[in-house]
């Protein structure tokens, strides 16, 4: 009898197709913390889609207009993305490992929507780099642990 049979509450994540992913997760037992920080995550979600659409409106209405004086910036969006998708690992049972490299995604948000308003090139340069090392260093877990699932798979 399966485990999903059985009545138990089976919570796939994005990291169960990897090896590292079957760990001791990390579960947070306030039930009443977890449940504020759901609203404030959905919350957060809700109003960088918001604005995200804002964005791309008033972008369309710019270029229908190229007198108008002002631009929107894309910050927003990424600083509430970045945040309710930080609040949300805080609710999730997850392994200390993927609670962090979450978060270094939930950073990598947060941090390109802040440069956005450095005013000194330089640093937003270097928070630029700092932004790309955050998606490359995700996005290679990802990927090596899919080849490593494959070379698995492979040798069975």
């Amino acid at each position: 009898m399966s485990d999903e049979s059985k009545g138990e509450d089976i919570s796939k994540t994005p990291f169960d197709d990897f090896p590292e992913g079957q760990g001791r997760r990390r579960i947070l037992h306030l039930a009443s913390l977890a449940a504020v920080l759901r609203i404030l995550s959905a919350l957060a979600l809700a109003v960088a889609f918001a604005s995200a659409m804002g964005v791309i409106i008033l972008d369309a209405m710019h270029c229908i207009r190229p007198d108008l004086p002002w631009k929107i910036k894309s910050a927003i969006p990424l600083i509430c993305i970045g945040t309710s998708y930080a609040l949300l690992q805080f609710t999730l049972p997850r392994t200390f490992l993927e609670f962090g490299l979450s978060l270094t995604v939930s950073l990598a948000f947060v941090l390109w929507g802040v440069e956005q308003f450095i005013p000194a090139p330089q640093i937003a340069s270097v928070v630029d780099d700092v932004v790309v090392f955050l998606f490359v260093l995700d996005l290679a877990v990802v990927i090596r642990g899919h080849l490593a699932r494959h070379l698995k798979e492979t040798r069975e």
